[in-house]
């Protein structure tokens, strides 16, 4: 693949850089380090770490403007515009949020590209995209998103292994659906050298200041129990009334045990203990997307035109 960045001060232009994860991918290390180092020509706009201070521009691009109706649409002008100020000013705006590529069980991934693609088309924009061996990052996935899944799925990893949120790991369908969007600029990250992040994105003048990150400390590790075995938590009877609800109804629940404390001993009842499971991704799954993962690895680090 052809290189294609600037490397030098004088061709600098400022940029809009989206690091869309995917999830368990170092994420979490990426957005604390890059929140904690001073960018001379750029701001970072979140995802902050705690996700409670995530107040910044990258909440607004997640919580809102994704949906199709008065919450979102209405505000993708908004949320455009901030990007528009901040190139006018001259500085660049670097944005790190997994969930663009994780979805839920009311917008799927796509949907969310698809509109932040349009929130930024015609804007110098730059895609981060970090691989992980699919093979290790599906059974962490599993783990991580466990009990807000459909039901069907807390008995069936290998159901899960060919549902849609694995998709984030598809990475060539990915790349074609950045291509699709109109993206031009992509930039590979790996997991297995996250400490290569502040070298790679040392090519960008923009980001001046980046080089100063020594190491990013990967967080957020789910409990292991030896190898290809994973921790999955305990099932209570909150968890599968939850699990048929709507995402606002969810919410409401979790608000009604915090509350009430005789809810919450009700909805407390375990149905399903702790337990240890081994998680093997299904060869046939693994062998097609490791081998993708392999392929792509090659071109880590270097800023490419698709």
């Amino acid at each position: 693949m052809k290189s294609i960045c600037n490397r030098n001060a004088e061709n600098m232009t400022a940029k809009i850089f989206i690091h869309i994860g995917p999830p368990k991918t170092g994420t979490t290390a990426l957005q604390v380090a890059v929140q904690e180092v001073d960018l001379a020509h750029a701001q970072y706009c979140g995802c902050f770490q705690p996700r409670d201070k995530n107040t910044g521009l990258s909440a607004k691009v997640l919580g809102h403007a994704h949906f199709p109706n008065a919450k979102g649409a209405p505000k993708r002008p908004e949320i455009r515009k901030e990007f528009e100020d901040a190139l006018a000013a001259g500085n660049s705006v670097f944005i790190s949020e997994e969930m663009l590529l994780l979805g839920d069980r009311h917008c799927q991934s796509p949907d969310r590209l698809d509109v932040l693609a349009d929130m930024l088309r015609g804007l110098p924009t730059v895609i981060l995209l970090t691989l992980r061996r699919p093979s290790d990052a599906i059974p962490s996935l599993y783990q991580e998103l466990y009990l807000g899944l459909e039901r069907k799925y807390w008995s069936d990893f290998d159901g899960f292994c060919t549902s849609r949120h694995v998709h984030c790991y598809r990475y060539k369908s990915v790349i074609r659906r950045l291509s699709q969007l109109g993206f031009e600029n992509l930039v590979l990250l790996n997991f297995e050298a996250l400490d290569d992040f502040p070298k790679h994105m040392a090519q960008f003048p923009e980001l001046d200041g980046i080089q100063n990150i020594t190491a990013l400390q990967k967080k957020n590790a789910g409990k292991t129990g030896g190898k290809g075995k994973r921790w999955l938590p305990a099932i209570d009877a909150g968890n599968v009334l939850t699990s048929t609800l709507s995402h606002k109804r969810h919410r409401l629940i979790a608000k009604c045990r915090r509350k009430s404390s005789i809810l919450s001993k009700m909805l407390g009842k375990q149905v399903l203990k702790e337990r240890l499971a081994t998680l093997s991704v299904p060869a046939e799954i693994a062998c097609q997307l490791d081998a993708d993962f392999s392929e792509l690895a090659a071109n880590v680090g270097q800023c490419t035109r698709l």
